[in-house]
């Protein structure tokens, strides 16, 4: 599985999704660094949608959470509900998901598609 994002037109966009799904990988491997000023800054929103509803395999994304990680970082996260009936790769079009994680498979179809997706691990 990777976590994808779409890729917005606006180059703010693109900083943003960069530095959030940085931290939320690094959120989620525990070896995230906590400015100290993060706390003083205005919070920016996103979302990301899981897979599939909670599990062990999503942990470091509710953790990171429920530690606060994410807010001293700068980021209003919320985690969207995923599973049946809740389509990642449908909530990253519509905009209701900021980041999902989707099977490669899947990022590949959305892709080829039309959708520009992003992987926010990999760095250009």
């Amino acid at each position: 599985m990777i976590m994808l994002s779409v890729q917005r037109k606006k180059h703010t966009v693109w900083q943003s999704v960069a530095r959030t799904g940085v931290l939320l990988l690094l959120a989620a491997t525990g070896i995230l660094p906590f400015p100290a000023d993060a706390a003083e800054t205005s919070l920016k929103k996103a979302s990301l949608m899981p897979l599939w509803s909670p599990q062990a395999q999503f942990a470091g994304y509710y953790v990171a959470l429920d530690k606060g990680i994410y807010v001293r970082n700068g980021i209003d996260l919320t985690i969207l509900t995923g599973g049946p009936g809740h389509s990642s790769a449908q909530a990253l079009r519509s905009g209701k998901a900021d980041f999902a994680v989707l099977w490669l498979s899947t990022a590949l179809q959305q892709y080829s598609g039309g959708n520009r997706v992003v992987n926010p691990k990999k760095r250009s």
